[in-house]
């Protein structure tokens, strides 16, 4: 009996093992300045490794409106930076991708003078 239980241990921890460690990247510190934005928005974000990271605005109905990046990125601190003029002022939303991985949503609001 007692080494049925130490097996069931070692599966159980094998298990677990596998589920922490992720094949995709993550994103942590993500930030959208300035906003409000007049011309140009930057996305920084620390990533955990390479990716291919999509920056895409949606207007408040959800219609997509901007593929505003689309790059591959390296471990550490990066900034992806893109043109707001060619959309009318008001509120949208800027969703980042990683490829495989997970997905930020964050409000961005346009200005004009």
């Amino acid at each position: 009996m007692k080494r049925l239980f130490t097996f069931f241990i070692l599966l159980i921890t094998i298990n677990i093992g596998f589920a922490q460690s992720s094949p995709y990247a993550t994103l942590s510190g993500v930030q959208l300045t300035p906003n409000p934005v007049y011309d140009v928005a930057k996305v920084k974000f620390e990533a955990t490794r390479d990716a291919h990271v999509t920056i895409e605005l949606y207007n408040i109905l959800g219609k997509k409106v901007l593929n505003a990046a689309s790059e591959t990125v390296r471990p550490g601190d990066n900034v992806l930076s893109f043109s707001v003029t060619e959309l009318p002022r008001g509120n949208y939303f800027a969703r980042i991708k990683v490829l495989g991985g997970e997905t930020r949503t964050i409000r961005l609001m346009r200005i004009t003078p």
